[in-house]
Formats: C-alpha cells, sequence, structure tokens
C-alpha cells in the first residue's frame, strides 16, 4: 500500500535522497525546498507522485515557523 509523505529540504542531501527513495518505492511525497524549483527535477521524474512545495522551514514568516511558535506557546517547548 503506497503512503503519502512530506519531505522538507530537497534541494540538496538527505532530503533529496529521502524524497528520491520514497518515490522510487512508489509513494507520493510533497517536496519542498525554498524554491520549488529547485526540486522541478524530482517532479518532472515521479509526475504522478510528487508535488512540488516552496517552504524555508527555519524563516519565521514561513508557515512551518508560525506553527512552531504556536505549539510553543501552548504546550511550552517540546522536550526529550
Amino acid at each position: 500500500m503506497a503512503c503519502g509523505f512530506v519531505v522538507t529540504g530537497c534541494s540538496t542531501g538527505f532530503g533529496r535522497a529521502l524524497a528520491r527513495q520514497v518515490l522510487a518505492a512508489g509513494h507520493r511525497a510533497v517536496v519542498t525546498a525554498r524554491s520549488a524549483d529547485q526540486v522541478k527535477d524530482i517532479v518532472d521524474a515521479y509526475a504522478d507522485d510528487a508535488l512540488a512545495l516552496p517552504l524555508d522551514v527555519i524563516d519565521p514568516a514561513a508557515g512551518a515557523g508560525r506553527g512552531r511558535r504556536r505549539q510553543v506557546r501552548r504546550r511550552g517547548p517540546h522536550r526529550r
């Protein structure tokens, strides 16, 4: 059964390798990078299963930053 994944940091390194492995295994994935153009080749190779979205996870103005700040305000910082 195919699963869906969101993989961040797909422009280079581990994120890019993970996105390719997930898609090659037949799963669907949202692949993110600071610019969607940076992952165009991945989406072109897996057009039916990949969706590229721009996302900068360290930018406080981006959605991920806002969500993390809300979580910290509601529940306190994540502790290990």
